[in-house]
């Protein structure tokens, strides 16, 4: 919350908070089609400007018609003193995280793993700055992490699946998928250890089939209602909507970023396989990733003493397949930003908070 208004990001005037205008405008006119500007698709973000603006309406003492408002406020240059309240909602999520993320977590990682993997979250310097701005790679991250944590609350804690807590794992993901379509990785992820786990527990495809199609489909339509209900362009053209953020992703993933990019010293198109790897290492904390190299160690330690059937085991094999996975498919992309690779970063502090909570156990 502190020194929001001191610093401004490239992004934030004619991107997002341009779009913000044009998306609170389209809502108060009834021009649906107008919430559409960027396949990114960043809805949320869009939400975030919006609800920072509305902030900024009240805050001057509902100044006249609000359509007219939004007509003249300035954004490039932006007014510095309407940064914080653009900046709180994402502010508000990330706090929020920090305390879900030890709410649904105790039952899974045990009070006190929980409670570190919660500051070693809320402490992240790279997640920081990024839920500081008007973006979406941090709210992508943080809703992909409440997604994918809600989701192991649901499956790993008591032998059947918590229903209730799958459903607020899709509405999650739901809103994931609004901010930044890599956030797609998230439902195949979902939808592959939950196969994995409905296989171990009944030992025949069919009863396998038969529960995970019931459990998949009530994640995916609590996805698809909030993906709908949050974006009034999905009510006027959602096959066009959904073509655009799909052509958009196809072409981001073969070709590079159009401005190229900056690696060991030289301009390159693609910085290549090493890129994140490299990223990761230099956003990472030492604390962190020193945890991480101790999960590894109590991974490879729990197993021979047999601890493989706790949740927190399997919460750690979850988290590290996760950030290994997500690592390579933006990997794969043409197109690679720093920032890019965030989402993968909760679970390396989740990661952390156990390979120092656990090791000294085992």
């Amino acid at each position: 919350l502190l020194s929001l208004q001191q610093f401004l990001t490239a992004d934030e005037p004619k991107s997002w908070f341009g779009r913000s205008i044009q998306f609170a405008n389209a809502l108060v006119t009834g021009n649906f089609a107008a919430t559409y500007d960027s396949p990114a698709p960043g809805v949320t973000t869009m939400w975030a400007g919006t609800l920072g603006l509305l902030l900024d309406y009240i805050r001057q003492g509902f100044p006249g018609d609000l359509a007219l408002f939004l007509a003249t406020v300035p954004f490039d240059p932006l007014d510095p003193s309407i940064l914080p309240l653009i900046r709180l909602p994402a502010v508000l999520v990330a706090t929020g995280t920090a305390l879900l993320t030890f709410t649904w977590g105790r039952q899974i990682l045990g009070r006190n793993t929980a409670l570190l993997a919660a500051l070693l979250l809320a402490l992240d310097p790279f997640l920081l700055a990024l839920t500081r701005i008007l973006g979406h790679d941090g709210l992508v991250t943080l809703f992909m992490w409440l997604s994918l944590l809600a989701f192991l609350r649901a499956t790993l804690i008591g032998p059947k699946t918590d229903r209730t807590m799958l459903v607020i794992s899709g509405l999650l993901g739901g809103l994931a998928f609004l901010t930044k379509y890599p956030a797609l990785f998230l439902g195949a992820f979902i939808a592959v250890i939950l196969l994995v786990f409905h296989w171990r527990r009944h030992q025949t495809w069919w009863g396998t089939l038969r529960t995970w199609t019931i459990e998949i489909l009530l994640w995916s339509v609590a996805a698809g209602a909030v993906f709908v209900f949050l974006w009034p362009a999905m009510w006027v053209d959602p096959v066009g909507r959904v073509l655009a953020i799909a052509n958009d992703a196809l072409r981001a993933s073969g070709s590079a970023h159009p401005k190229g990019s900056f690696f060991f010293g030289q301009p390159v198109a693609d910085p290549g396989t090493s890129f994140y790897l490299i990223v990761s290492l230099f956003k990472t904390t030492p604390v962190v990733l020193l945890g991480v190299l101790l999960s590894l160690i109590t991974l490879f330690a729990g197993w021979r003493k047999g601890y493989h059937a706790g949740p927190w085991f399997k919460a750690t094999v979850i988290f590290i397949l996760f950030s290994v996975l997500f690592w390579a498919v933006v990997t794969v992309g043409g197109k690679k930003q720093d920032r890019y690779i965030l989402p993968a970063f909760p679970s390396l502090a989740a990661l952390a908070a156990i390979g120092y909570m656990y090791l000294p156990r085992i």
